[in-house]
């Protein structure tokens, strides 16, 4: 298959992430959950992170649960999954308003070790992005769909 395009990502990914509940996914728990500040490094988004918190947590089967609090400049939101009653929480940063990112943990961490990526990073350094080895880039587009919609 050729590379996911964010508009393919959406028709193909987001669809079939919203087919069922995904809480209990480890590949799907990690990759909503990358954060810079992990591997020290500049600001740095992942394209797949965002689309997935934007399409499934915010505009998903997930309520929120409080109207989010401002701390140290992250906007902080709790949400619940409508099917399974998991919880987690949202963290939002805006550096400027072309960088920004999200990442989301769930209060039942059950995160893979690693994970592909199919879109790829946005940062103010792309050097830095040869400092995070636990997400990988996709090679195989139903590979990927497996590790975020499958159990182990």
């Amino acid at each position: 298959m050729s590379a996911f395009t964010p508009a393919r990502y959406i028709e193909e990914v987001i669809q079939e992430i919203k087919n069922e509940c995904r809480c209990a996914v480890p590949g799907f728990q990690k990759i909503i959950s990358f954060n810079f500040e992990d591997y020290g490094i500049s600001p740095t988004l992942l394209w797949d992170a965002e689309i997935l918190i934007q399409h499934v947590i915010r505009d998903g089967d997930f309520v929120p649960m409080d109207e989010g609090i401002q701390r140290h400049g992250d906007s902080i939101r709790h949400f619940k999954c409508k099917s399974c009653g998991r919880i987690c929480t949202e963290t939002y940063t805006e550096y400027s308003i072309n960088m920004y990112r999200s990442f989301v943990i769930f209060d039942e961490d059950l995160r893979s070790s690693k994970i592909n990526y199919a879109l790829g990073y946005r940062g103010f350094e792309q050097s830095d992005f040869d400092k995070i080895t636990d997400f990988i880039k996709s090679t195989d587009d139903a590979n990927y769909i497996a590790n975020l919609t499958k159990l182990p």
